[in-house]
Formats: C-alpha cells, structure tokens, sequence
C-alpha cells in the first residue's frame, strides 16, 4: 500500500513499513513504526511516501510487492532516501543487501530511526549496511535455534505451541472478543485464551466428529457447516483441506505433537476424547484408503472400487448403459480395458448387484457372529498403544539414518539393525490397521434394527458401511444363455470380518 503524506517543497523519502505477521489483519504493528518515522522525515524536511508489506516476512525469500514497488521509485528518480524503524525491517539478507546497494549507492541513502543512518553513495556507509546486515542475520539464526530449542521443551512437558488459534479453543485479547459469545467467556470477563474451550465451536467440532465415525463423509460435513454460515477459526469458509487438517490435529484429543509424532498428552483440556479421536482416524484412513469418486458419480455407484473384474481381477468403473427401442439408461459397472489397464470382459447392471450386496451387508451386521466378534473385538486391542508403537519404531528408524548420514557405523552395520526394525514397523502397521479397522465397525451404526432403517440412511453412510466390512466383490463373466437376467451366482464377496 502506497500512501503519500503530506505535500512538502523538500525531497521525497519512502517510509517502509513491515510485520513479519499479523495474526489480526488490522495492521496494528505497522501502524506502530509509522510515527516516529515521520517525525524523523519532518526533522529532515523531506516528503514521505509510505510502502507498507504488512504479514510478510524479509527472511524466507516471499515477495514484498511495496518493497519491489519502492525500489522502482528510486530507481526512476522519485526518492532520494528511504527510511526505516530500523534496518531490519528493510532487509535480513546479504544476498538481498547487494541487490539492493546495486539499485541504491548512486541514488539515495537510507536513514533509519534506531541504528542511525547509512550512506549507500559511500564505500564506508555501504560497509556499515553489510555489518548491519549480517548481525540482524546471525540474530535470525540465533532465534531460530531458541525457538527450536523452545519447541521441544514445551513438547517435552506436554505445552501447547504457539501458531494460530485452534478450532474449538480461545484466545484472549480485545481484537478476538468480537468472535465469541458471551457463553464462551470466562468468568472474570475476558475471552478464552488458546487452551481454554470455546463452547459453541467445541459443540459443532464434537457434532461433525461424530457424523464422521458414523459413516458420514468430510465431503458431506463440509457442505453443512457452510450451508448454516459456520466459518472457520480464520472467520472463513470451510475447505476441504482445512476441515480434514482440523479432524486429524491431535491437539482436539488433547495430544501433544512435535514434527508430526506424538509426545505425550497435552496440559490444556479435550474437545474430543482421545478413544473417540483415534476412531475418527480410523474412519479417516478408510477415506484415505478408499476409493477416490469422481464429482457427481458419488449418488450413482456405491460399489465403486469395491468390484473386482472376474477374469484379469482389475477394478470395475461404473458407466450408463442405453437399452431397449426407448432408449433407457441403466447404471452398469463395467471392466474397462485398453489403457485402463482390464480386460474389457465383464459387465453387470448396477442396481441388481448393489441389492444384493447391501442384503449381504445388513445380514452380515444383524447376525448372531458379527455380534459376537464385535463384542471381542472391543475387548482386544489398544488401538492407542499400537499408534505409539508406530511412530516410536519410525522415530528409532529416523534416528537410526540420521547416525549412518554422520558416519557412526558402517554400511553393514546399517544393515543389520535396520531390517529387524522395518520388520517390526510392518507388523505394528499391520496390528494397527486391524485395530482401528476394528474400531471402525464398531463405530459404524447401531446394528440392534439396522435391516429396518438401511433404508433412511445416507448414501455416504450406506457406503462407509460397505467399505469398512466388504474388502472386495469379484464378479463372475455371465453364463450363456441367461436371457439378460442377473445371475447372483457370478457374485463372490470377500469380507474384511
């Protein structure tokens, strides 16, 4: 943003303006560098021209369109000097100083508020600019070292890191208060801060939890909270890439995580129970796992990936088939051959064959033996022992890299401790599939009069059912001479029970 100032008879100085981040939007923090930057500009008689990259940082190499936009002005001649709050605020970077310096030393000098000013038209100025540089760099450094440092203690003991605010938490400060209902307040009067609950969005987290676990799909979760105007922790629509982000941070069981490994439990309360977060993963990684449907063929094939070809075992596609003289569209599913890597030998109408796989599902949930193995189920397993079992063999095989990367042992060394651990990492993957696909079916529905209500319940939900209990169905080529007729027999179903 461009602003110009005052009209002065004097020469013209670009006043820069910078925050690394601004969490609020409002610009408070460039606002702060304003005045004494302009006071600085009337002591020196100059006209000020304020550029200002709010949110942006000069360290990580991101464009600053009014940085770029200043430096045009010097270059064709509008501004003789450019002023700072202090000489970090414009650059961070020797690499970035030399660019600069080459737009500058014939042109301008820059004059900043607390180190003083820097003649760029002189070797000796241009010296104390690449000192001022390069101190203001090992600084960042340095900083980054203790926020590394920082980081893992507070992970160590269990803290909540900084970042911005988490769905279903508060935060306190006067510019939030605007976001929470009174109901969200605490009792002395003052918003939630970051580890403190926030009623009404810990409810609408739990709610779509819950459809979740149930069987409802993230797609279908997204689409409600925006049709009811629910924005998200940044005052914005939901995505799908958000929402999901949300569901699988552990900080909603009330977990503590450090590079994308859980450390221990966290000192700040739980939206969600950590039992009932681990099931949401497991219904997450079905999603994951699953089979990807293309917009608009969700309401039409819910066997989707889930067939297999009878004859080369490729998975079948749906497609509309037009039959008879009125010219009538029936869904089939079909094998795909040519690129599509099938046969192209097999082909079954959609609805028959869902029937009788929804018929299959329903018995199967309803029966005396999923009862019973569900009840076991239930009581074998931790599904949260398991989980950190994983992440601590994948830790020792991270750990186990990094020393050969420095040369501790011998190739053969390597070897030999490595393959025992992959063994083992592939069988606690393997033990935690299990367990949460177990978790999973648990979760599904309340199977006491399921055969009564399949009916009622949504596409999304019918589906999760199918794919968490049915690893495949393999259809059969036809027989000949069957008249057209669905065949039940072609139908062989596999189950994951």
């Amino acid at each position: 943003m461009r602003t110009m100032i005052q009209e002065s008879s004097g020469e013209r100085a670009g006043v820069y303006l910078r925050i690394s981040m601004d969490r609020t939007g409002n610009m408070l923090g460039v606002d702060r560098q304003l005045p004494p930057c302009l006071a600085l500009c009337e002591r020196r008689g100059w006209q000020p021209i304020v550029y200002t990259d709010n949110d942006l940082s000069a360290t990580y190499g991101k464009r600053r369109p009014e940085y770029e936009r200043m430096l045009t002005d010097v270059q064709n001649g509008t501004l003789s000097a450019v002023v700072c709050l202090h000489n970090d605020r414009l650059l961070r970077s020797p690499r970035e100083l030399e660019g600069f310096i080459s737009v500058v030393e014939d042109r301008a000098i820059v004059a900043t508020v607390q180190s003083g000013d820097y003649d760029l038209t002189t070797p000796t100025g241009r010296a104390y600019a690449r000192i001022g540089t390069a101190m203001a760099r090992m600084e960042v450094e340095h900083k980054g070292e203790r926020q590394v440092l920082a980081n893992q203690q507070r992970a160590a003991a269990g803290k909540a890191h900084g970042g911005p605010r988490c769905y279903g938490y508060g935060r306190g400060g006067k510019e939030f208060a605007s976001s929470y209902t009174m109901s969200c307040w605490r009792a002395d009067g003052k918003p939630p801060h970051g580890t403190e609950i926030h009623v009404d969005e810990a409810q609408v987290l739990r709610d779509v939890a819950r459809h979740i676990a149930a069987g409802e799909t993230t797609r279908s979760q997204l689409a409600d909270l925006n049709r009811r105007g629910i924005l998200s922790a940044t005052g914005k629509r939901w995505s799908q890439t958000v929402l999901v982000r949300l569901l699988r941070n552990p900080r909603i069981a009330g977990l503590r995580s450090y590079k994308g490994q859980i450390t221990k439990a966290g000192t700040w309360p739980a939206v969600i129970g950590e039992d009932d977060w681990r099931r949401l993963q497991a219904r997450l990684r079905v999603r994951d796992h699953g089979v990807p449907l293309r917009e608009g063929t969700t309401s039409k094939y819910l066997l989707l990936g889930v067939l297999r070809c009878g004859r080369c075992g490729a998975k079948l596609g749906g497609r509309p088939r037009t039959t008879g003289k009125a010219g009538r569209k029936i869904r089939t599913y079909i094998c795909r051959g040519g690129p599509e890597g099938g046969c192209g030998g097999i082909r079954v109408v959609a609805e028959a064959v869902e029937e009788l796989v929804q018929a299959a599902v329903v018995a199967t949930l309803n029966s005396k033996e999923f009862q019973a193995a569900r009840r076991r189920r239930q009581q074998t397993g931790d599904t949260g022992s398991a989980f950190l079992e994983v992440q601590r063999l994948a830790s020792k095989l991270e750990e186990l890299a990094a020393s050969f990367g420095r040369e501790e042992f011998s190739f053969g060394e390597w070897q030999a401790v490595r393959t025992p651990l992959e063994v083992k990492l592939k069988a606690a993957r393997a033990t935690l599939d299990r367990l949460e696909r177990d978790a999973s079916q648990s979760a599904l529905v309340d199977v006491s009069d399921l055969a009564g209500r399949w009916g009622e319940l949504s596409f999304d939900r019918r589906r999760s059912v199918v794919l968490s209990l049915v690893a495949a169905v393999k259809i059969a080529p036809a027989p000949a001479r069957t008249g057209g007729k669905f065949d039940p027999s072609r139908v062989t179903i596999g189950w994951r029970v």
